[in-house]
């Protein structure tokens, strides 16, 4: 039963867990590693984690350094490690966390934390949301979020240089365009790189019923687990007898439910709907509503070869990239209106409630504000359940992405902080890498960066 899963208990004992390297000498060091990696869902620096684990002197190419990199990029299903703006990040997939010390994680330690745990808690209560309200604080919780790191920065110090630093904007995929169209791009390298294999492929739907699972949170957190022995099973010798190439596409409804969309490339048939049906209900106990499509390939553009689902005006392509679109949005609305939006969703009436602008303030604009907020909200379940839009097979992905660099070690890491939290023997002439800029080593910036503007 896929609704019996450990997270979704609500009793407060810990429950024990047994993990990979228990019988490691450093286990207890490899364990904080991946609790901190837990601790920043949205990614981190390795860089960060050992400074702040093993201290600020850390060599970053010593033993310590060389134990982090090690854990992180040896447990695949664990973590994921990417580059971005010359550092290593390590990301927890969400394994990781089903190997914290327990199962309901640690407690919060700051704004973020406490939001981040809110939200889990409102989808934990509930099957569904099916009230404005309801979204409204949970959208809010993400606004709190987001006020909490939006301007924050990474700094570093260079170690040839005491009086040269870098200042490293604390991005994810809710608060910048570049990294969100970072996303699109590796979208779009799995589409293109499957029409350079194969000219058919099969869209899979694969829906959530809500009376199987305990909340929201539950169903969220068991669908990469049901998606892989979906996939599993299809490869057995009784069905394809192989596993192709995919890209799955996760979906949240305007309730709260997740669904997942498994694109089959080089395929013209996977099994008949009825099957999977019976599959994704009696050995799954997910849902019994599931829709299969045949896909085709003509000269680089996938088509719907037959019919198309309800709603899908566009490609197969476009139709299932409408949620990145929507991730683009949220990352260029600053906090102030994500709050504006939780306020029109609870059913705020207060003057100090109510959008600044005259045009904000027009009888037809709340409607307006409260179906984008709506929106949002949809986005937010990603933050809140760590779940990823998309994931694609290795064929089907660009060579440097699963690139393995060693870490820098000309820039030693200081701490995370507000622009002006930092002292001015880090600000003053300090390279600052704005948000959605590319680091470039000779580019000097000295004015301070654009910091949004945070509302209580």
């Amino acid at each position: 039963m896929t609704s019996a899963v450990g997270c979704q208990s609500t009793t407060s004992g810990e429950v024990p867990v047994q993990r990979p390297w228990a019988d490691h000498p450093r286990a207890a060091e490899k364990t904080q590693l991946l609790e901190y990696a837990c601790e920043w869902p949205e990614g981190a620096p390795i860089a960060c984690a050992v400074r702040d684990l093993f201290g600020e002197e850390t060599d970053l190419a010593g033993a310590d350094a060389q134990l982090a990199r090690r854990l992180y990029e040896n447990y695949p299903k664990l973590f994921e490690t990417t580059r971005q703006d010359g550092l290593t990040w390590v990301e927890p997939r969400p394994a990781a966390f089903h190997l914290t010390a327990s199962k309901h994680g640690a407690k919060p330690t700051d704004g973020t934390g406490v939001a981040l745990s809110n939200a889990k808690n409102m989808l934990r209560r509930r099957r569904t949301i099916d009230d404005d309200p309801v979204w409204g604080d949970f959208l809010g919780a993400f606004a709190a979020k987001r006020d909490a790191t939006d301007d924050r920065f990474h700094a570093f110090e260079a170690r040839d240089n005491p009086d040269e630093h870098l200042l490293v904007p604390y991005e994810t995929r809710f608060n910048s365009s570049r990294r969100v169209a970072g996303m699109v791009e590796r979208y779009n390298t799995a589409w293109e790189r499957a029409s350079e294999r194969s000219d058919r492929a099969v869209l899979v739907t694969l829906t959530t019923d809500p009376k199987r699972f305990e909340s929201i949170y539950a169903a969220a957190d068991s669908l990469s687990t049901d998606l892989n022995r979906f996939r599993s099973w299809l490869a057995s010798p009784a069905q394809l007898g192989e596993r192709p190439p995919s890209l799955v596409v996760r979906e949240f409804t305007q309730r709260g439910l997740i669904h997942a969309h498994v694109v089959f490339f080089g395929v013209p048939w996977v099994a008949p709907q009825k099957r999977i049906a019976t599959y994704w209900s009696a050995r799954r106990d997910r849902g019994e509503i599931v829709d299969v499509r045949q896909l085709t390939n003509r000269d680089g553009r996938w088509l719907w070869r037959n019919s198309r689902p309800t709603g899908a005006a566009y490609s197969p392509r476009r139709y299932l990239a409408k949620m990145l679109h929507e991730f683009d949005e949220v990352a260029d609305t600053d906090v102030a209106t994500l709050q504006r939006g939780a306020n029109a969703l609870r059913g705020a009436t207060s003057m100090s409630e109510r959008p600044e602008t005259s045009e904000s303030s027009e009888p037809h604009a709340r409607p307006a504000l409260c179906d984008r907020a709506r929106t949002w909200a949809q986005v937010a379940l990603y933050w809140a359940t760590n779940t990823r839009v998309f994931t694609a097979s290795p064929v089907l992905k660009t060579e440097r992405e699963g690139e393995r660099r060693p870490e820098s070690s000309r820039w030693r890491y200081l701490g995370t902080a507000r622009y002006e939290q930092f002292p001015a023997s880090v600000t003053n002439g300090a390279c600052v890498v704005t948000p959605g800029s590319q680091y470039h080593p000779t580019t000097e910036i000295t004015d301070p960066p654009p910091v949004t503007t945070c509302v209580s």
